[in-house]
């Protein structure tokens, strides 16, 4: 049946046909059919009281529709029936509306005013994602949960009102709310889920007494964030809970908090402080960083303290306890300390040295992976195990002083998953002490292994005679594979000219790299050196030539 531009069978409108502008749905229809209008021109709806249920599409992407008047009698709004109805200012939902399915009216950026019903009860995923001009929302009572992404990049949200009886917020449900500073949470939430207020601008975390969980990147990336008092229910800390919260200063842990996942806090370059409850049976506090109960067990240190004083009576530094310390510099470790454990100081990229105290005993998994400004690295005669991955990606570790406690391993160089070394680089294997230059399979790797044998010399740290035997017979027979660190380093060249590495025949080639390089130093230094060694040597050889000469001719008399 046509009516007025409509097809209309059985009382389902499936096809509007009209022209567009002010639409009034003839009485009778029950159910608005999917796509019936979708990308049409029109402006307004106004629906009868009969319709009980608008479906999928229905209205989908039409642009110019600015104003809908929906009947008591609506049910069900179904998926993306309104969705990118971009001209709409005001969503008023009728009360008798039971469900609402995904993204209903995602991307109506022009709504501002949303009014939703209390017999709501069931809403799908991103209902409301996108709508950026909504400053403010009134959640019905009977909602238990508030669903995925359901007000995702609402930027203009800034007044939230939840019910009491809701227990869960799920996955990114307020995500890039940046324009919400501050929330209530009723005592019946429980779990607040991954990234649900993502990127938001909250200035404190909320309050809730019945919280028990924070899943992952709950809080992450939320700027202005300075200082949070957890709550006092929760249990446990999930990894990136407030990653990249760059303000955060100080972090106060309540009394029944059992577990803390270390990455929590990762890219918090602010923290300063973390704070225990007194009465925690699991933690303590001490100079702003947090140990197990008894003192003897570092578990994490702030991101923005850029030197760091372990206490004596600490004899282990816990899994990821440094990670990701961006700003650390120095860290003094105590005579007791016996184990760094995994990855406890990976990614701090400041940190270009440490000493490890002599009765260490174990260095864990990637417990200094992708330090890239260590240089280099005195292991105590105590150390008995150094476990896959400890030095990978050092990519500035020159060289390693290595007891003969420990044997040589690739695998410390390689990813603690890689048990067939594939992706050691061959080349960039720092200089270890009890390592013999035959050993390194590659000139690119010997090469970089005799340059951190050089610098060990220079630093005093001196293997055993045939293993620098082996290495100083290499560099003295491939020297124009070390021309580069000659020039650039002043130190190398000296070492070089102290052992004799340089012939006169080298000097002219060296002087014409230094002068097309710029490298004014080096040039200095091979004219001294070129003065001093063949000129003087030059002039001993004229000598001895003319006392050999006069002896010749005093026999001649």
């Amino acid at each position: 049946m046509s009516v007025h531009n409509f097809i209309i069978e059985q009382g389902v409108l499936s096809k509007y046909e009209g022209p567009g502008g002010p639409v009034v749905i003839p009485d009778g229809v029950t159910a608005i059919g999917e796509r019936a209008f979708e990308r049409t021109p029109v402006t307004e709806i106004v629906f009868p009281n009969s319709v009980t249920e608008i479906r999928e599409r229905a209205f989908f992407r039409c642009a110019e529709l600015a104003e809908i008047t929906l009947p008591d009698s609506l049910n069900r709004i179904g998926h993306r029936a309104f969705f990118c109805c971009t001209a709409l200012t005001a969503l008023i939902l009728p009360e008798g509306l039971h469900e609402i399915e995904t993204e209903a009216f995602s991307g109506c950026s022009g709504v501002t005013e949303l009014t939703l019903p209390q017999s709501l009860e069931l809403m799908g995923e991103d209902i409301f994602s996108g709508c950026s001009g909504l400053s403010e929302v009134i959640l019905p009572q009977n909602l238990t949960s508030v669903p995925v992404n359901t007000f995702l990049n609402c930027r203009s949200l800034s007044q939230l009102v939840l019910p009491e009886g809701l227990e869960r917020i799920e996955r990114s449900a307020f995500s890039g709310c940046r324009a919400l500073k501050n929330v209530a949470l009723p005592a019946t939430l429980t779990d607040i889920g991954e990234f649900a207020f993502h990127n938001c601008g909250l200035t404190d975390l909320p309050k809730g007494a019945g919280l028990k969980r924070l899943e992952r990147s709950a809080f992450s990336q939320c700027h202005n964030l300075t200082q949070v008092t957890l709550p006092v229910g929760l249990e446990k800390l999930e990894r990136g809970v407030f990653f990249g919260c760059a303000n955060l200063t100080d972090v106060y842990l309540p009394e029944g908090v059992t577990n803390i996942n270390k990455g929590a806090f990762l890219q918090c370059n602010a923290l300063v402080r973390v704070h225990a409850d007194p009465n925690n049976r699991h933690y303590r506090d001490m100079d702003g960083m947090l140990y197990s109960k008894d003192g003897t067990c570092l578990i994490f240190c702030p991101n923005g303290l850029p030197s760091v004083t372990i206490p004596e009576g600490v004899t282990e530094i816990g899994m990821e306890a440094f990670a990701d310390g961006d700003l650390l510099e120095q860290v003094n470790l105590p005579r007791s300390l016996q184990k760094i454990g995994p990855a406890a100081f990976s990614r701090s990229t400041k940190l270009a040295t440490i000493d490890l105290p002599e009765n260490l005993t174990t260095i864990g998994e990637a417990a200094f992976s992708y330090c890239s400004a260590l240089t280099t690295l005195v292991i105590p005669n105590s150390v008995t195990t150094i476990e896959p991955g400890a030095f990978q990606k050092c990519t500035a570790l020159k060289w390693i002083s290595l007891p003969s406690t420990v044997s040589f391993d690739l695998h410390w160089f390689v990813n603690p998953h890689d048990p067939t070394c594939r992706s050691a680089d061959h080349t960039t294997v720092p200089f270890v002490t009890t390592r013999p230059m035959s050993d390194i399979i590659s000139n690119l790797g010997r090469r970089y292994a005799g340059i951190g044998f050089i610098l060990a010399d220079i630093a005093g740290v001196k293997p055993e005679s045939q293993i620098a035997e082996g290495y100083t017979t290499y560099i003295r027979e491939n020297l124009e594979l070390f021309h580069k660190e000659l020039l650039t380093d002043v130190e190398i060249l000296q070492w070089m000219f102290d052992h004799d590495m340089i012939r006169q025949q080298d000097i002219e080639g060296l002087l014409e790299k230094a002068a097309h390089g710029g490298h004014t130093a080096a040039s200095a230094a091979l004219l001294d050196y070129q003065n001093k060694t063949f000129s003087a040597k030059n002039q001993d050889e004229l000598m001895d030539l003319r006392f050999e000469q006069l002896f010749e001719d005093a026999l001649s008399l």
